[in-house]
């Protein structure tokens, strides 16, 4: 991967880490939490939410998502409103998945 040229801070996914979205020089997307599950998740039921985080934000970003490690996604090809889906996606997830 090459060099970030920006990080853009996401909130409303966990007060307690939230997401940074890292732009490369090669235009690669790099997704880095804190923790995943996030850090309030306490049962394995809410934990379970989150088996298939990849396949969740490849459907709302419309672009393949590489799940890097447990904290790490790479997006290699992300479309021109890659980041403003992502970031929509990530800020209301967790309020989604409460109601």
């Amino acid at each position: 991967m090459s060099n970030i040229i920006e990080t853009i801070q996401v909130s409303g996914f966990d007060a307690e880490g939230e997401p940074e979205i890292h732009i490369h020089e090669d235009k690669t997307i790099l997704l880095e939490f804190s923790f995943m599950p996030p850090s309030d998740v306490e049962t394995e039921e809410d934990e379970a939410l989150y088996e298939d985080f990849d396949e969740q934000i490849e459907a709302a970003i419309y672009t393949p998502v590489i799940w890097e490690d447990r904290e790490r996604f790479i997006i290699e090809s992300p479309a021109e409103n890659t980041v403003e889906l992502l970031q929509k996606f990530l800020a209301t997830y967790r309020a989604n998945k409460d109601q």
